[in-house]
């Protein structure tokens, strides 16, 4: 059995981590980018509905079973080899296994029962629901066991368990839906669940040694928040495209939905570090408590405003062409979406920072209270702009409730670490000139799809990379991070 100890974080294991994130990142986008293009076109707006309603389920399932115990179980992991407490991380692994296996079991249970309930409540059919609840019974396994993984610092075993998932689920739903439409694409889940839980199993088999004390009691104090949380970040996260449903129907519904799904792509850097950072922060408060979380937390939040903004704010200046390009000109429309939605990530990403490391903090219950305001000011601005603009109104929502997460994550991290917010002059201008410069192309390309996505690039790459190295915004801590990311030397000596 390996030496369970070796399996903590350091600096060099996060950077690694940030690096294995970032290239599953951009292998699991670009295989939904291909699957949500494709879906696209092979399915009506009809069908495309509901694919989103499928997920949705899905979603509902994971996150009402599930109790939070992935996430929970990475930051007690983490937290225990940081203290060298074997007895704490073995009890933790058999608690949330036990604990998952109960609650899946039932919910499953329960939908076989409702099955026609659920079908005429969704629009699907009894066949659709079923292959879709199956995915969801057993993504709950995977979800959790890729919990541990992250809190054994495994970002290796990480990356190949999404990739593996996204690969066998996303890609023969592609081929699937062209002779079965929509049910192709539930049934494709389902099996693609299979292969990924045996190798997560497998990747686990002989690193935790097997001792039956039980934390379930710990786990759940300190998860219940998080569970709770979760519930509002699910309801809050559907409530945008519920709502254009509600005033517009499944196939607006689908619209909505399609134009959403492509905003991941630009949270490919800040999901990638919070994923490896989540671990390390918990490592470091379990070793040494919220003051060894100030310098990771200030180079974390460095490295999202100097690789998330730029992105974000050229992609809203690109938002026709974006469309234009992956959905083709029935989607292209509805620009001004996808160009309010991009925005909102910038905060977005530091919410999840902010958020990860009140986590590690265990201040779960700060947490929660975040997210509760973040939800009544969705609600409320939902009520209020879907009836005016429709799906513009409802990505303003989102946007609006994006802000005032930051805020109050904010307003938690500064004073649990002592942590202040700064954004440098130069990063400001590295936004600005980078996002502008898209702007420009966009203005004078006009329609000429290929001509304006091919000049948006190349003015995004140029003026990213110049501006970095005539500005050099980033610290010698970043760059030490960035050095352990990519082992190409060349792209590090781009940055200066």
């Amino acid at each position: 059995m390996a030496d369970i100890l070796n399996f903590g974080s350091t600096p060099e294991k996060v950077g690694k981590g940030i690096s294995y994130m970032a290239l599953m990142q951009v292998i699991d986008l670009s295989i939904n980018l291909i699957f949500y293009a494709a879906i696209g076109r092979l399915l009506s707006s009809e069908g495309t509905g509901k694919v989103a309603m499928a997920f949705l389920i899905m979603s509902a399932f994971n996150v009402i079973t599930i109790f939070a115990l992935n996430t929970t179980s990475t930051r007690f992991i983490a937290s225990s080899l940081g203290r060298k407490d074997i007895s704490g991380l073995t009890s933790t692994y058999r608690s949330v296994i036990r604990a998952v296996s109960v609650s899946s079991t039932v919910a499953f249970a329960v939908s076989l029962v409702l099955l026609n309930q659920l079908s005429a409540m969704t629009g699907l059919t009894r066949l659709e629901v079923l292959f879709t609840v199956i995915a969801a019974f057993i993504m709950d396994f995977t979800s959790v066991l890729g919990g541990v993984l992250f809190g054994l610092s495994m970002y290796k075993q990480v990356a190949v368990q999404n990739l593996m998932y996204y690969s066998l689920s996303r890609l023969p739903g592609v081929l699937l839906a062209i002779y079965m439409g929509p049910l192709g694409v539930m049934l494709a889940l389902a099996l693609g669940d299979l292969p990924v839980l045996a190798y997560t199993l497998y990747a686990l088999r002989g690193k935790i040694p097997a001792r039956e004390k039980s934390n379930f009691k710990a786990l759940m104090n300190y998860g219940w928040p998080l569970y709770l949380l979760n519930l509002l970040a699910f309801v809050q996260g559907w409530l945008a495209t519920i709502s254009v449903y509600t005033a517009s129907g499944m196939g607006a519904m689908g619209t909505y939905y399609m134009i959403s799904s492509l905003v991941p792509f630009l949270s490919i850097a800040y999901t990638s570090i919070t994923s490896a950072v989540f671990p390390a922060l918990s490592f470091k408060a379990g070793e040494a408590g919220s003051p060894g979380l100030s310098q990771m937390l200030r180079t974390s939040e460095a490295l999202m405003l100097y690789l998330v903004a730029p992105m974000a704010l050229s992609a809203a200046a690109a938002s026709p062409t974006l469309l234009y390009f992956v959905y083709g000109p029935k989607y292209s429309s509805q620009w001004l979406v996808f160009s309010i939605l991009s925005i909102s990530i910038v905060t977005g990403s530091l919410s999840s920072l902010y958020s990860v490391t009140l986590q590690a903090l265990g201040r779960t219950g700060k947490q929660l209270i975040v997210g509760s305001l973040s939800l009544v000011v969705n609600i409320v601005s939902l009520l209020a702009l879907v009836p005016m603009l429709s799906a513009v109104g409802a990505a303003l929502a989102t946007g609006i409730s994006s802000a005032t997460g930051f805020l109050y994550y904010y307003y938690y991290v500064k004073k649990y670490v002592n942590h202040t917010f700064s954004l440098s002059r130069k990063l400001f201008y590295l936004w600005s000139v980078t996002s502008a410069s898209v702007l420009t192309v966009q203005i004078i390309a006009g329609n000429r799809v290929l001509l304006t996505a091919g000049g948006e690039i190349c003015a995004f790459f140029v003026s990213f990379l110049m501006l970095t190295k005539f500005l050099r915004p980033l610290g010698e801590e970043e760059k030490k991070w960035l050095s352990y990311a990519f082992k190409p030397k060349s792209i590090l000596k781009l940055i200066g």
